[in-house]
């Protein structure tokens, strides 16, 4: 038997429709390629700021969540209390594709999280630094600032990643992107002899006993009254077929964890909708098929399972 969380028993009394929504509430479970990541940048942040600050790079295939994991390390650090000894700032450069200049996102995101709106310049950011104790800015999505932007502002961007480790800024950098943007960085000199000595890569999270475990978890913040046997195999396999997304040219299918996630989640808002307690199988076909109006259309045979939720 899976036991439900506090919060999720203290749910139950809620109305069907509200324990339908919240199935879809934002929801973290850990795992061990998150918990790997956080143990590097937590050490990472707590060193002593010298000349040189040492940067990570964090990489992945798309919905391996990435982006999900790094903004809760960022949420956390500025907590009362907090256990990461520094605090991060963390900037999506996807937020905002009209300004793709990397260091004036930096300096505007941290004018946000000090509440110093006025902050516009290197020398403000340095104070602010200096006064909440920043010692990490985490930059997502650092690499499509290569594809979309002209070559003077991606020379800026090169540049400002070297500043920022130096005895000015003191903080250490962590670059965030998808596997294709760990070859950009060991092809370009600048990132090379930055970011390679420490990284982390999200990889393939295979069907095994650590899926089962995951989705376990995740089953025991869901408000249902009855008992869903959601680490079979017959489940699991039955999720991940209809959690592919098409091939491309002769890759294998991938099922990421954020396609994963949204098809659980969703199975469970469907089945309290329709007057059911618990999910199996058959709640999540016939949720795939409400979701996109089709049937899977790739055999379980051919797909390959990935640890990304993002």
């Amino acid at each position: 038997m899976i036991e439900l969380t506090p919060e999720t028993l203290a749910m139950l009394h809620l109305p069907a429709e509200e324990r339908a929504l919240a199935c879809m509430r934002e929801i973290w479970i850990d795992y061990p390629a998150a918990s790997r990541a956080m143990e590097l940048v937590m050490e990472l942040v707590k060193l002593p700021r010298r000349t040189y600050n040492p940067g990570m790079l964090i990489t992945g295939t798309i919905g391996a969540g990435k982006s999900t994991m790094v903004q809760r390390w960022a949420d956390l650090s500025w907590e009362p209390n907090s256990r990461w000894g520094r605090r991060i700032i963390y900037v999506d450069m996807s937020e905002n594709t009209n300004e793709l200049n990397v260091q004036k996102r930096i300096i505007e995101e941290i004018g946000n999280r000090c509440e110093r709106p006025y902050i516009r310049t290197a020398r403000e950011a340095w104070r602010a630094i200096e006064d909440f104790n920043i010692g990490a800015v985490i930059v997502d999505e650092f690499g499509e600032t290569e594809e979309t932007s002209i070559a003077r502002i991606w020379k800026k961007n090169l540049l400002s990643a070297r500043g920022l480790a130096g005895k000015r800024w003191k903080v250490n950098l962590i670059l965030v992107g998808t596997d294709a943007f760990a070859e950009t960085v060991m092809g370009n000199e600048h990132l090379r002899s930055r970011f390679t000595s420490r990284r982390q890569t999200m990889k393939s999270w295979l069907f095994n006993a650590d899926l089962a475990g995951f989705i376990a978890a995740y089953e025991s913040c869901m408000p249902m009254k009855q008992y869903s046997a959601v680490t079979t195999d017959s489940f699991l396999s039955t999720l991940l077929q209809h959690s592919l997304a098409p091939p491309e040219g002769g890759d294998a299918a991938v099922a990421s964890l954020r396609l994963i996630i949204d098809l659980f989640a969703e199975a469970h808002r469907y089945a309290l909708l329709h007057g059911q307690e618990y999910v199996d199988e058959k709640t999540l076909r016939d949720t795939h098929f409400y979701m996109s109006n089709s049937k899977p259309t790739v055999e379980w045979e051919s797909l390959k399972v990935l640890v990304d939720s993002e």
